[in-house]
């Protein structure tokens, strides 16, 4: 059983290895190599990291809509901020005309970013980890004398059958973004760099209409970052990203400029197609199926979770990898660090530094929903840098 969770980790099935790593009873675990148990560990991570995701994403509470434009919907995180919380927080989800296989091409092919995403001119691939897994860093020019932008971030993903591992009646695609390691990928010389957490999800309605859904939680790493920074993103151009990759999506299909991407990489595109079918004839099921009787609701989630993580836990006689880390120390402590993670504040040498932070108040290139380098910013700015 721990073989075949390992080699469907390192296939990038992560949906199967979790489900397979819950099915190993205590002695199995008790007799892991230190190969294996570090790829446990591994895959320990990235369910804490897609379930974490996808219950913020759909927990109604968390979100207020702050408008509807264009059949998109944009909200933000109606929690309390304290002062100085530099942390944007922000969900935009819409339907799209097109298949979740061209929106899931899109997404995979990082080097056509700069077709599409606002502000960008350059995407390079730092590492290919894996077939799914990827680090990428994206940049982005600004007036002078402001320094471009960039982030690096490592993304991952995998098809998903929520009722699984939550007891949601939803299947669909989980594409989960987060900051990549800085110490293994540093910032360019001379660059601002921003830092991202978030994902993508996706899922197919009918063969020509898509559920989009972007969450991004952008820290710009900035000392202060004024509302109107953030007014200004949300309203002008949170919303563009889903028509954006809705069109870019047409370039995929069959005879259309990108889909020679396609066709050169069979063993890539064929894998998604694979998964893409399992999982659209497992929501046709889940739509005929009524859901469990002990989960009445999507606000059932989180509780069902906890129960499911205390029944899974690692033993604590595994001295050698702390396999228990990801699963059992303090989760409620470590879903709250992945949300804040990037809220400290920095309330020393303000006046000092208000130069340098007036010049960076538009940096919020790529996810960030790209760079404020219209007039409207250039003319405010302009009084401030003289």
């Amino acid at each position: 059983m721990i073989e075949e969770s390992v080699k469907a980790f390192e296939d990038d099935r992560i949906t199967e290895a979790v489900l397979t790593l819950k099915q190993c009873n205590k002695e199995t675990l008790l007799s892991l190599t230190t190969a294996q148990k570090k790829v446990c560990e591994k895959i320990r991570e990235c369910e804490h990291e897609m379930v974490a995701f996808i219950q913020n994403t759909f927990d109604e509470e968390r979100w207020k809509p702050s408008y509807e434009y264009r059949g998109v919907t944009v909200s933000l995180e109606d929690t309390p901020r304290q002062k100085g919380d530099r942390l944007l927080s922000v969900k935009c989800e819409g339907k799209v005309e097109s298949d979740a296989f061209a929106i899931c091409a899109c997404l995979f092919e990082c080097e056509k970013f700069i077709d599409w995403m606002p502000g960008v001119d350059e995407s390079i691939i730092l590492e290919e980890i894996s077939r799914f897994r990827k680090v990428v860093r994206v940049s982005g020019p600004k007036p002078w004398p402001v320094k471009r932008d960039e982030v690096a971030v490592e993304a991952y993903g995998d098809v998903i059958d929520c009722s699984n591992l939550l007891g949601m009646k939803k299947a669909g695609v989980c594409v989960y973004l987060k900051t990549a390691n800085e110490k293994k990928y540093p910032k360019t010389k001379g660059r601002h760099q921003v830092s991202v957490d978030g994902g993508w999800w996706i899922e197919q309605l009918s063969p020509e209409e898509t559920n989009l859904c972007l969450v991004a939680r952008i820290d710009p790493k900035l000392r202060f970052c004024p509302s109107w920074v953030i007014n200004f993103v949300v309203k002008n151009i949170a919303y563009r990203f889903i028509p954006m990759v809705a069109k870019q999506a047409e370039t995929f299909k069959p005879g259309a400029k990108n889909y020679n991407r396609i066709l050169a990489q069979p063993q890539v595109y064929d894998e998604i197609k694979r998964r893409l079918s399992l999982i659209q004839n497992t929501r046709e099921k889940r739509e005929e199926m009524p859901l469990s009787p002990s989960v009445n609701h999507d606000d059932k989630v989180i509780t069902d979770y906890e129960e499911t993580k205390e029944e899974h836990s690692f033993p604590t006689t595994l001295n050698e990898v702390d396999l228990q880390q990801v699963r059992n120390d303090d989760n409620k402590q470590q879903d709250e660090e992945r949300i804040s993670s990037f809220s400290e504040t920095h309330e020393q040498n303000i006046s000092e530094q208000r130069l340098s932070d007036s010049q960076h108040y538009h940096s919020l290139s790529f996810i960030a929903f790209a760079a404020i380098i219209s007039t409207m910013i250039l003319v405010i700015t302009t009084p401030m840098l003289i």
